[in-house]
């Protein structure tokens, strides 16, 4: 899903899970949801998802995306930062 889809389903921004999405009818409910990157972000955002592109982690750099620690991780493949995981 793209990073801007999702700004636009959330334009207060604040905490956005799977389960948002499937309210709002973007996913399908018990699918795998990864972030995209591009598109226009203008609120803060925190999405707990299922992965990130690497597109979407280098946009977490520079726009205001986080991810929030989940009790599982795992590293990313470039070793840099970690993935967030739904538990």
């Amino acid at each position: 899903m793209n990073v801007g889809r999702i700004a636009e389903l959330f334009p207060e921004g604040g905490t956005v899970t799977v389960e948002d999405l499937v309210a709002k009818g973007a996913v399908r409910k018990n699918q795998l949801v990864k972030v995209l990157g591009g598109g226009d972000v203008t609120v803060a955002l925190t999405l707990t998802v299922d992965a990130w592109s690497g597109s979407a982690k280098e946009d977490r750099g520079r726009r205001r995306l986080s991810s929030p620690r989940a009790e599982r991780r795992r590293a990313a493949p470039d070793g840099g930062d970690s993935l967030t995981e739904r538990s």
